[in-house]
């Protein structure tokens, strides 16, 4: 038994346990407590504590709320975490795949641009539309101009109907035809041009027909064509020519039309003056080069007195969900030695 007393009119309280052995079913047996109080007496008895033989454990209402606010908190925080880069994957893969379309267009275009005619490079817009033509050489090379002083040798003589020698022979593939400037102008046989010096008056313009006529025949070193009696090329050639000849197997025209957002590609269709622009010109369909397409600006500057043309391509492409555009410019430098 343990006494605690205080001095005066404080009670004095006594406190009795009576311990059993630690493991047992209770093990705190009957306790008494005394209260003193002067001029009182209570005495408490009868006083049964139960407890097992471990420590009960256990957690709060607010140990609960604490820990469902800390997973809130860390949830969100690894949710940022994650969405960020992947967001971040998703807008560069968008913006990569807009490059691609505007890219892949530009080279293609490029590519068959520094084949081109000299001079045959022209550009009209209407609308929404934008187009851009040129005549597309397969080969060439250059022709006899005089005979050898033996007399041999078979030279070029700008007639209507003519065969011609090649200097160091044909080079590349080139397809004859039937005979007539019209066969040649739609595409039945390849075209011989020579000097094409470009548009307006006092140039040769192969659009118009001044300087293109069929090849009818192709030999190891000869090439002959054949326009008809009473056509010629436009002699004399100025010696700038220095003997040289192209030959055209078709057109290609690029068209881009931004209310569609398509831009497309049309080759085979007949040679004319006016340069087609709606798909209705065209006696052939058009092959997709890109889709997405926003905008587009086509230019072309140059004159027959330069060497060098330069072809200006600016292409914008746009995801239309999220409004994110790439803009894309592209300059080919063309021949235009005729």
């Amino acid at each position: 038994m343990k006494r605690l007393q205080q001095s005066g009119s404080n009670p004095r309280i006594a406190l009795r346990f009576i311990r059993a052995t630690p493991g047992s079913v209770a093990w705190m047996k009957h306790s008494e407590i005394q209260v003193i109080v002067p001029g009182l007496h209570f005495v408490s008895s009868g006083l049964r504590l139960l407890k097992t033989g471990k420590r009960q454990r256990g957690f709060t209402f607010i140990e609960l709320i604490t820990v469902v606010i800390l997973v809130g908190v860390l949830s969100v925080l690894g949710g940022m975490l994650i969405t960020t880069p992947i967001k971040s994957f998703v807008d560069l893969s968008r913006r990569a795949e807009l490059v691609d379309i505007a890219d892949n267009a530009l080279q293609g275009m490029s590519r068959e641009l520094r084949n081109a005619l000299p001079n045959s490079v022209r550009v009209r817009s209407s609308g929404s539309r934008w187009a851009l033509e040129f005549l597309h050489t397969s080969t060439g090379g250059r022709y006899r101009a005089r005979q050898e002083a033996a007399g041999t040798g078979d030279p070029l003589s700008g007639a209507g109907i003519d065969t011609f020698d090649v200097l160091d022979g044909v080079i590349g593939v080139v397809t004859p035809g039937p005979a007539g400037q019209a066969n040649c102008l739609n595409g039945s046989s390849d075209c011989l041009v020579i000097y094409n010096t470009g548009f307006g008056a006092g140039y040769f313009n192969a659009y118009s027909g001044d300087n293109i006529a069929a090849i009818t025949a192709v030999g190891a070193g000869t090439l002959g064509y054949n326009n008809g009696a009473g056509w010629s090329f436009p002699f004399p050639i100025p010696p700038v020519a220095t003997q040289r000849f192209y030959v055209v197997d078709k057109p290609i025209s690029f068209v881009c039309d931004s209310s569609s957002g398509e831009l497309r590609r049309y080759e085979d269709y007949g040679i004319g003056p006016i340069q087609p622009i709606a798909p209705g010109d065209f006696s052939v369909a058009g092959d997709l080069l890109a889709d997405k397409l926003q905008s587009c600006i086509f230019n072309y500057a140059g004159s027959p007195s330069a060497r060098h043309g330069l072809v200006t391509l600016r292409i914008e492409v746009s995801d239309v969900p999220t409004g994110e555009s790439v803009a894309l410019l592209y300059q080919v430098h063309v021949v235009n030695v005729p």
